[in-house]
C-alpha cells in the first residue's frame, strides 16, 4: 500500500455512493426474512446529506422470532456486531457501519420521523406534541393513551398543526420558523 492509500484507509476508506451502499445492504436484508417487511432509509442519508460512511435502516417485521434466525447469517457476514438492544443492532458490513432499527408496525411512521432526525428537529416536534396533548416517541404517536396510526409522516405534522417538512429540509431552524407562524 502507498502512503496515500494507508491514509485513506485510516480515514475510513473510500466513499461510496448511497446506491452502492444500499445495493450491498440489500443482500444483508434479504437474509432477514422470506416474508416482506417494511424498510426505510433513515438518518443523514434520508435527509440527503452526503454521509455515505454509515447507513441507517428502519425495519418492521411481523415476527420478532425472525430476528433470531438472522444471527448466524450476520455472524458470517458482519463484524463488530452489537445486538445488546433488541430494537437497535449495529454492525460493520463490507467495511460500512450499518445501524438497523426495528419497529412494530403501529410505531413505524413515528420511528421513521424520529430516526430520520436531526435530533434538534425531533426534539422540537416532541415539545410541540406535549404542548398539544400528544406524545411522540419510539413506541409511536399518541393522543393521551391512544396509539394513533398515521399513514405517513405528514399525518403527524398535520396533527401538530404544522405543514409537512420533507426530510431534506429538516433542521432545528426550519422547525422553529414553522412554530412562529
Amino acid at each position: 500500500m502507498t502512503e496515500a492509500q494507508v491514509k485513506k484507509f485510516i480515514a475510513g476508506g473510500t466513499r461510496r455512493t448511497r446506491q452502492e451502499i444500499m445495493a450491498e445492504t440489500e443482500d444483508l436484508i434479504r437474509g432477514f426474512t422470506s416474508v416482506p417487511c417494511q424498510r426505510q432509509e433513515v438518518g443523514p442519508i434520508r435527509r440527503g446529506e452526503n454521509s455515505a460512511r454509515a447507513i441507517e435502516l428502519l425495519l418492521t417485521h411481523p415476527y420478532r422470532s425472525v430476528r433470531s434466525k438472522l444471527v448466524g447469517s450476520l455472524n458470517l457476514r458482519c463484524s463488530d456486531i452489537d445486538m445488546s438492544n433488541e430494537d437497535i443492532w449495529t454492525m460493520t458490513f463490507y467495511g460500512t457501519r450499518v445501524v438497523l432499527y426495528f419497529a412494530t408496525r403501529p410505531a413505524f411512521v413515528a420511528q421513521m420521523l424520529i430516526r430520520t432526525g436531526p435530533e434538534d428537529f425531533v426534539s422540537g416536534l416532541q415539545h410541540r406534541a406535549r404542548a398539544r396533548g400528544y406524545r411522540l416517541d419510539n413506541s409511536g404517536f399518541y393522543a393521551g393513551e391512544e396509539l394513533l396510526k398515521p399513514f405517513d409522516e405528514s399525518g403527524i405534522f398535520q396533527a401538530l398543526g404544522l405543514e409537512y417538512v420533507p426530510p431534506q429540509k429538516r433542521a432545528a431552524t426550519t422547525f422553529y420558523k414553522e412554530m412562529e407562524k
